[in-house]
């Protein structure tokens, strides 16, 4: 028996992780089985309607940003990309990440938490993100 690993990028760490293909979950909760019948492809992704604080950084993530959001990534749980939008390739979406209890499991979306910790700060999406 084999253990299928998938190769990911983490958005806006532009870092590479192998992940079990098990840790891939639709919102209700149920393994995405139809997964094995597609190919892989690579994509740039992006956090939907948030940019960097101004008060930290101008225009690049803070470190301080950048630590919390490995930190919620790489933690062994599932993630979600809910996507908002494709414009020019990049891939615009709402990330949430599983918080499992006994027998619940609630989402949350890092956009909102980095917004709520005061390392970005709401932007709405141009023209085009919300056309798409």
């Amino acid at each position: 028996m084999y253990i299928l690993l998938l190769q990911v990028l983490d958005v806006d760490v532009g870092r590479h992780r192998e992940i079990r293909m098990g840790m891939l979950m639709v919102p209700d909760g149920q393994v995405w089985k139809d997964v094995y019948e597609v190919p892989a492809y690579f994509f740039e992704c992006a956090l939907a309607e948030i940019q960097p604080a101004v008060s930290i950084s101008s225009l690049d993530w803070s470190k301080e940003a950048t630590k919390f959001f490995i930190q919620v990534t790489a933690a062994p749980a599932c993630l979600l990309g809910e996507v908002y939008s494709v414009v020019d390739g990049v891939v615009r979406m709402k990330l949430r990440i599983a918080d499992q209890t006994r027998n619940d499991i609630t989402w949350h979306v890092v956009n909102q938490m980095l917004v709520d910790r005061r390392l970005a700060e709401p932007s709405p999406e141009g023209y085009m993100s919300t056309v798409s």
